[in-house]
């Protein structure tokens, strides 16, 4: 983080996390005094008019298209934003404490939603114009973002975009969480309590990168029977070279200099328990 910090000095980062302060009160108030440093030297400004942005990431090759919008949280105690995580109660306060600090959505929530060739069509009939703006980040991603004010491609990306009928929460579980908190305790008193940022891709263009987890000991087991509990839940088999899942519940291992595929034996489970299904719980319940 520190060598980020030192390549940028504007870099956002030391409102998400500043270093050097030793009281929660002085890390609070260096987040705060950055940000308004931020805005004051306009790094950071707030647009003149309601708009849209169409966001393209591009990196090693990979190309994805969407857009930044307001969403609504009431659509989330819907389950029309759909989510896949546990959180912790700690960490949504800590972010909603961020948030409530510089009274300001803490980046936008990254969602993903059916492919629509429609929504394609009229996000990429934007993108012939030069962008608004146009950067490589640190880790060599480069992003372009196209802002929409004009009323009439307002309407018009509005009504297209009320045929997605279910968003899913690819990262921003805790963030989403801070925001039902902010909401509960101020809808009464601050105007658009219940709206937040997302930015938003279709389902085909989104990448799913490795979620990896380290076992730091097998709790007393030899390997033999740590093998023969795997084979409990899993049906095991020998790889000669490192392997990568191409299905869900499908999982790679590598344990003492070998390299060994695992698929998820199916268990009943309730119909209502989607979570329980999801590759990350599998891992951690089994």
């Amino acid at each position: 983080i520190q060598n980020i910090y030192e390549k940028n000095y504007w870099n956002y980062l030391k409102i998400l996390n500043p270093v050097g302060q030793l009281k929660e009160s002085e890390t609070f108030l260096a987040a705060k005094n950055h940000f308004n440093e931020m805005k004051k030297k306009e790094v950071i400004k707030k647009d003149e008019k309601l708009s849209f942005y169409i966001y393209e990431i591009c990196m090693n090759n990979h190309k994805q298209l969407g857009f930044l919008a307001l969403a609504n949280i009431e659509d989330y105690f819907s389950n029309k934003i759909k989510g896949h995580e546990n959180t912790y109660q700690k960490r949504m306060q800590e972010r909603a404490d961020q948030m409530i600090n510089i009274e300001t959505q803490i980046g936008p929530i990254y969602m993903s939603y059916p492919d629509n060739n429609n929504i394609d069509i009229l996000l990429k009939s934007f993108t012939i114009n030069e962008p608004n703006y146009d950067f490589e980040s640190f880790d060599q991603s480069h992003h372009k973002l196209w802002c929409i004010n004009n009323v009439s491609d307002i309407k018009k990306i509005t009504n297209i975009l009320t045929s997605i009928k279910s968003l899913y929460i690819a990262d921003g579980h805790h963030r989403i969480g801070a925001m039902n908190i902010i909401s509960q305790n101020f809808r009464k008193n601050t105007k658009n309590s219940n709206d937040f940022m997302i930015a938003a891709f279709p389902t085909n263009q989104s990448q799913i990168f490795d979620y990896n987890r380290v076992v730091k000991d097998l709790n007393g087991l030899s390997e033999k029977d740590f093998l023969e509990n795997l084979k409990l839940n899993f049906k095991i088999s020998n790889c000669s070279k490192a392997y990568k899942p191409n299905n869900n519940k499908k999982f790679g291992m590598y344990h003492h200099g070998k390299w060994y595929s695992l698929e998820f034996i199916e268990k009943i489970q309730e119909e209502n328990d989607i979570l329980s299904n999801l590759d990350i719980n599998i891992i951690n319940n089994y």
